[in-house]
C-alpha cells in the first residue's frame, strides 16, 4: 500500500515538472516573437492620406484667323463676291469640241510605203528558210495574227501568184481580194502574217506545207 502511494506521488511530481518545463519554453518563445514585432515600424490608420496631385489643365485652343473671319461673315450676312482677275479671264481658252482623229487608210498607206521605201520590199521572212513543221509551230504560237502589208490599188502589173506551188486561180483571187498582188509581199510574211492570212483563205495549211514564202522569195529574186 505504501509502495502504491509512493509511485503515485512520483508520477504526480514528474507530470508537474514536465508541465512546468513546457510552460517555461512557451513563455520564452512568446517573448522572442514580441521583441521581433516591436522592432518593426507601426502603421497608424489615423494618419491623413496623402493628397493626389491636381491635374494640369490643357491650354485653351488658340483661335484660327480664317475660321474667325468666316464665322464673322456668316453671322453678319456679308457675302464678298468673287471677282476674277484679268489674268484669269485672259488665260481661259475658248471651248472647242474635240476633233476626231483622221482615219488611216491601210490600203493607201501600204501603196505609199511601196512607192517611197523600197527597202521594205526587199525583206524576206525567216520562215523562208524553215521546214513546214517549224512554220506550223511558229504560226500556232502567233495567235490571232497580224495584218501583213497590203496594196489597195496595184500601181504596176501584179505578179502571177499561181506560179507558186499551192496557189491556184481561186487562191489567187482570194489573195488579191486581201490586197496581196506581188511576190515580195508573200516573201515577207511573218508567223503573225501567216496566221492572219490563214484565217481568211481556204486550205491555209498549204502556206506552210509548200512554204509560199520561200517560193515567193526565189521568184522575186530576193535571195
Amino acid at each position: 500500500m505504501i509502495l502504491l502511494i509512493l509511485k503515485s506521488l512520483g508520477l504526480m511530481l514528474g507530470a508537474f515538472l514536465i508541465s512546468a518545463w513546457l510552460g517555461w519554453n512557451l513563455s520564452r518563445r512568446a517573448q522572442s516573437h514580441h521583441s521581433a514585432f516591436e522592432g518593426r515600424p507601426r502603421v497608424s490608420f489615423d494618419e491623413e492620406p496623402v493628397a493626389a496631385p491636381e491635374p494640369v489643365a490643357a491650354p485653351p485652343p488658340q483661335p484660327v484667323a480664317y475660321l474667325d473671319a468666316a464665322a464673322e461673315a456668316f453671322t453678319t450676312g456679308v457675302v464678298v463676291p468673287f471677282v476674277p482677275s484679268k489674268a484669269t479671264e485672259s488665260d481661259k481658252a475658248p471651248y472647242a469640241p474635240p476633233q476626231p482623229a483622221p482615219r488611216l487608210d491601210t490600203a493607201a498607206t501600204n501603196v505609199l510605203i511601196r512607192r517611197e521605201d523600197n527597202s521594205l520590199q526587199r525583206r524576206v521572212s525567216s520562215l523562208a528558210a524553215m521546214t513546214p513543221e517549224s512554220i506550223q509551230a511558229a504560226v500556232q504560237q502567233a495567235g490571232t495574227g497580224l495584218e501583213p502589208i497590203r496594196v489597195g490599188v496595184p500601181q504596176s502589173p501584179p505578179d502571177d501568184l499561181t506560179v507558186i506551188s499551192g496557189i491556184d486561180s481561186a487562191r489567187q483571187r482570194e489573195l488579191n481580194s486581201l490586197g496581196i498582188f506581188y511576190y515580195w509581199q508573200v516573201a515577207g510574211w511573218s508567223p503573225e502574217n501567216v496566221a492572219w492570212i490563214s484565217n481568211r483563205i481556204l486550205s491555209p495549211e498549204r502556206v506552210a506545207r509548200e512554204n509560199w514564202m520561200s517560193q515567193a522569195a526565189r521568184l522575186a529574186r530576193l535571195h
